[in-house]
């Protein structure tokens, strides 16, 4: 929920056992908010929203339905949970913090495709964006063989 009609806060609380949610009376001003979820497998049948009065109690019922596709709304953790493999994936915890790690599952890449990315990324400053790349100020080199061995993992989880 944003924490006001305009505001590029959010507020989140997790539903209990039962299904209900509540937020801290502290927490929203009186507006017009937006509702949203996140629950893995499902989404929202359709816009929700709740306006918020200065006095009083505001119920908001929220239908859901489940999603056709459940891979887009996994997180890179959750795909790195997904993935065979302990050491194999290893490497993937420095990726994740440019991008997400849908892109690589998601990706056709052959090993050798993947070699030339992994060297090429490997020349990116930590927590660059796909919008902003940063160069490393200096070269990093990747040995061949671990890129070669990282992209061979690669290629069959995608």
């Amino acid at each position: 929920m944003r924490s006001g009609p305009a505001s590029p806060v959010s507020v989140t609380v997790v539903t209990n056992q039962a299904g209900r949610y509540s937020f801290p009376v502290d927490r929203l001003t009186p507006g017009h908010y937006a509702l949203r979820i996140r629950a893995i497998g499902y989404e929202l049948d359709g816009p929700a929203a709740a306006d918020v009065a200065a006095k009083g109690t505001v119920t908001a019922d929220l239908a859901l339905r489940k999603v056709d596709d459940i891979a887009s709304q996994m997180t890179s953790t959750e795909w790195l949970i997904s993935m065979p493999g302990a050491e194999q994936k290893r490497p993937l915890i420095e990726c994740m913090s440019c991008h997400t790690l849908e892109r690589v599952v998601r990706s056709k890449f052959t090993a050798d495709a993947f070699v030339g990315v992994l060297k090429r990324m490997a020349n990116y400053a930590n927590n660059s964006t796909v919008q902003k790349v940063q160069a490393r100020v200096a070269e990093r080199e990747v040995p061949d063989d671990r890129a070669r061995r990282v992209g061979e993992y690669l290629a069959t989880v995608n």
